[in-house]
């Protein structure tokens, strides 16, 4: 059963969230990391995610041109 509670309670339930970085290779051949605020799994056969990146961000036009990128979920270690 769902519960409606203020703002300030229900946002410390959603942190701390796992860390998800995008990385895809520029055109000069270089890494180019991004940190994640939302992904979503959409399929698991095949394997296939979902990423937001913003329209405006380097990393996006990054992605497009290398037409690949790959996700990576680092842990604490």
């Amino acid at each position: 059963m769902q519960k409606e509670v203020d703002y300030d309670k229900a946002i410390v339930t959603k942190y701390p969230e796992q860390v998800v970085i995008a990385i895809a290779r520029d055109a000069r051949g270089k890494c180019n990391p991004i940190t994640l605020g939302w992904t979503m799994i959409t399929s698991h056969r095949p394997p296939m995610m979902a990423i937001s990146v913003g329209l405006t961000r380097y990393s996006l036009e990054v992605i497009r041109h290398a037409s690949e990128f790959v996700i990576a979920f680092p842990n604490e270690d």
